[in-house]
């Protein structure tokens, strides 16, 4: 299932499909998926679980105002009429993924979890959330203007300590510089990072003798362009850095934005896959190096 918590967006099908929620229209990115899973009867695929289930917390997250959407908006355009259906199709696809009588997979998977009922609570929370929007108990929140930073390739920017949902991401003792090595103009928001080799406590003054890994990590550029992950220096990125662009997307070997073949075995050998973390999904790789 590729998961890392029990939250709706931090699993690798759920990263997919928030990033077509922002490239795409709300008729490709929303519609398809809430309709293949009310029109089936056949036992539900985990992997279209995921993306209702990762719009029903980000339905969540934009009536509570988090700042994700300040700038694509994408619900803001819709009239509210189409707004409060997309809704109630949402929370009709959750009740029918977690009680589907032909099974649903994603359910049998967290079922083999210790984690599996606080999974099914946070469901139940979300939902039951929704449904008191639609009552008019609560209104949405707009969130706060805040400066937007332009990121370009080069930057290298410190991963400070960020509150996310309500919940604290760190890396602890073992805090990174990152260097940004491309900046997509295909995939909105998508970046290409170097983390640095040296690990630190605190932000250190001076960043004389850091040096970064050949390991690209694929993120959005969110908490640079807010200032979480605050630009310490820009630095040219290498024609050695540039190579390590070379990843596989779908089927086919890319190197930045540019198609360059079908992937052949030796690339899938040779190559990285593009897994495009969301901000949890981000510091949990970061942990693991």
């Amino acid at each position: 299932m590729g998961t890392w918590s029990i939250k709706n967006l931090d699993n690798d099908d759920a990263g997919d499909w928030f990033n077509a929620l922002l490239a795409y229209s709300r008729k490709k990115s929303i519609y398809p998926y809430l309709n293949k899973i009310l029109t089936t009867e056949a036992y539900i695929e985990s992997e279209d679980s995921s993306s209702v289930l990762a719009l029903l917390e980000v339905l969540n997250d934009y009536i509570k105002g988090h700042e994700v959407f300040e700038e694509t908006d994408k619900f803001a355009r819709i009239p509210d009429e189409e707004f409060r259906e997309i809704i109630q199709l949402t929370l009709q696809a959750s009740e029918k993924i977690l009680n589907h009588e032909a099974g649903s997979e994603i359910v049998a998977l967290w079922q083999e979890s210790k984690e599996y009922e606080a999974w099914l609570g946070y469901q139940h929370e979300l939902m039951q959330f929704l449904q008191a929007y639609l009552k008019g108990e609560v209104e949405k929140i707009k969130p706060p203007k805040r400066k937007r930073i332009r990121v370009k390739e080069g930057d290298i920017f410190f991963v400070e300590d960020v509150n996310s949902f309500g919940e604290l991401l760190t890396l602890g003792e073992r805090k990174r510089f990152g260097k940004v090595i491309f900046v997509s103009k295909r995939y909105r928001d998508m970046i290409i990072y170097l983390p640095s080799e040296q690990c630190f406590s605190e932000r250190p003054e001076s960043i004389e003798g850091l040096r970064f890994m050949a390991k690209p990590h694929y993120t959005y550029d969110d908490e640079i362009k807010w200032g979480n992950w605050p630009i310490v220096a820009n630095q040219t990125v290498s024609e050695a850095e540039s190579q390590l662009t070379m990843r596989r997307v779908g089927g086919w070997l890319k190197y930045k934005d540019d198609v360059i073949r079908l992937c052949t075995p030796e690339d899938d050998k040779g190559y990285p896959k593009q897994l495009l973390s969301g901000i949890g999904a981000a510091y949990y790789r970061l942990n693991q190096l």
